[in-house]
Formats: structure tokens, C-alpha cells, sequence
């Protein structure tokens, strides 16, 4: 009979939700905006998603053989970060593209900084940065045109409660503020289908609830969910108005994610018993 315990640092958090059930929830959520997707850009779209998801888990699987990890319970999260990717590249670029992209992304942004929680970047936003730095991605994302789908996707998973409005909103409300400032102050005035159609993009959208509220890369603190919202707001209106706008949201949640440590060090709560000490 085993009679070890397990040792683990404080705080010990009970909860019936896993990481497995919050993937699912994700898929779901996208689900419809890449059904949608592939109804629009046809069969094209299909393979590069299904080489995009092949590629995360098959790499995930050859990684953990070749390094002799132990298995235990499939996440899901290899699934989602190729999905997420695939959502995020045109439906006509080569097939091998989404390959390498799923690669890099799982063993080079994910497995080599220790695998699930402990990776600095959004792994699908880095690969689709070295793709696009290293060969150019013309064309629409395949995520693109399901807008209203990404938006009822991410309220399905406030609901579920697996992401905080905080963030998104934060998000969203600043790069329309920004756009806003940018616009009359610049002198070019401010037409309200312009704003419309800034904030009302699949790009901005799937970036704000999707990929900035991912629990691995963002801060859990509630101001440092509005801190960190209001900066990549901030920051995709800065690179929008240079470029491309889902350019800007894939740059500024990669340098956000550089910030999360500082963040979540300001915004961290101060412990209980902690500050000057009593005059006696």
C-alpha cells in the first residue's frame, strides 16, 4: 500500500473545472466561425485547418516520445493552438506552411519552455508571425468575415465563465478610444462607419477574446486584466494605423505577453499582516 503524500506550495484551489473542459469550451466557441470559414474559402480552407491541427498534435506526440515524457490526460490544447492558427492563416498559401507553422508552435514556443503553462508566448500568434515575417501571408484569414460568430463565441465563454470580460472589453474599448483620439485630434474628423468598421473586425475580435485571454499568457489579477486590455488596445491602434489591423493585434498581444510578468508583479494583491509595523 502507497502511503506518499503530495507535497504542493499554497494556494491549493479545489475545483471541478480541468484544463481539458475549459479546451473544449474554446472549441466550441470557435467552432462555428471555422465552419463558417470553411463554407466561405472552400476546401482549401478545410486542409490548411485540418494540416494545422494534425500538425500541433502530431508534433506535441513526437516531441513527449522522443523526450520519454510520461502521458496523462489529453488536454486538448494542441488541438486549440492549431485551430486558433489555422483560423489566422489565408486559405490559399501552400500546404507546408500551416505544417511548420503547428510545429513551431508546439515545440518551439510550448514544449522546449517546459510544455502546458509554463510557454511565454501565445504559441498560434508566434508561429503566425514567423510565417508572416519570414514568407508573407497575402490574403484574407480564413477567421476572417465570421465576425458576428467570433463575438457570440466569445460571450459563450464569458458565460461559461471560462474568460472574465475584463480583458476584452478593456481591449476593445481602448483601441476605439484610441482610434477616436487619433481621428478628431489629427484633424481628419471621425465618421462613424469608420469606427464601426475598425472595431468591428474578426481579426481584432478573435485576437480579444481568443488569443489575449489565454490563462498561460495574460495576468490573472482583475486590474491586471484592465491594464494589460487597455495597453494591447493602445498598442494595435498604434501599429493599425501603420499597417494591417490584424497585423497590429498579433504584434501587440506578442510584446503584450513579454509585459505579463510586470504586470501581474504591480497589480498583485499585498498579503495579509504585510505593511509598517505597529507602534507599540
Amino acid at each position: 500500500m502507497n502511503n506518499n503524500y503530495i507535497v504542493s506550495a499554497a494556494p491549493h484551489v479545489r475545483s471541478r473545472e480541468t484544463t481539458a473542459a475549459i479546451l473544449r469550451d474554446v472549441l466550441v466557441a470557435l467552432a462555428p466561425a471555422a465552419l463558417f470559414g470553411v463554407c466561405t474559402y472552400g476546401f482549401r480552407a478545410f486542409l490548411v485547418l485540418l494540416l494545422s491541427v494534425s500538425s500541433c498534435v502530431l508534433s506535441e506526440y513526437l516531441y513527449k516520445k522522443v523526450r520519454k515524457i510520461p502521458g496523462g490526460d489529453y488536454e486538448c490544447s494542441a488541438v486549440v493552438t492549431g485551430l486558433l492558427l489555422g483560423l489566422n492563416l489565408p486559405a490559399d498559401i501552400p500546404y507546408w506552411m500551416p505544417v511548420l507553422g503547428g510545429a513551431f508552435a508546439v515545440v518551439v514556443i510550448k514544449m522546449l519552455f517546459g510544455g502546458l503553462g509554463r510557454n511565454l508566448l501565445n504559441p498560434a500568434l508566434a508561429a503566425k508571425c514567423l510565417l508572416l515575417l519570414c514568407f508573407g501571408l497575402a490574403g484574407e484569414a480564413i477567421g476572417e468575415g465570421s465576425t458576428l460568430l467570433l463575438l457570440l463565441g466569445g460571450l459563450y465563454l464569458v458565460l461559461c465563465r471560462v474568460i472574465s470580460l475584463r480583458l476584452p472589453v478593456a481591449y476593445l474599448l481602448s483601441f476605439a478610444g484610441y482610434i477616436v483620439c487619433v481621428r478628431l485630434f489629427g484633424g481628419s474628423g471621425l465618421e462613424a462607419d469608420y469606427l464601426i468598421g475598425q472595431v468591428w473586425n474578426s481579426g481584432l475580435l478573435l485576437g480579444a477574446f481568443f488569443m489575449a485571454t489565454d490563462y498561460v499568457t495574460s495576468p490573472m489579477t482583475r486590474w491586471g486584466k484592465v491594464i494589460y486590455g487597455v495597453f494591447l488596445g493602445v498598442l494595435t491602434g498604434v501599429i493599425s494605423m501603420l499597417g494591417n489591423t490584424t497585423e497590429g493585434v498579433t504584434f501587440a498581444i506578442l510584446i503584450g505577453n513579454l509585459l505579463v510578468p510586470v504586470i501581474e508583479k504591480i497589480t498583485l494583491p499585498h498579503f495579509f499582516g504585510k505593511g509598517k509595523k505597529a507602534k507599540v
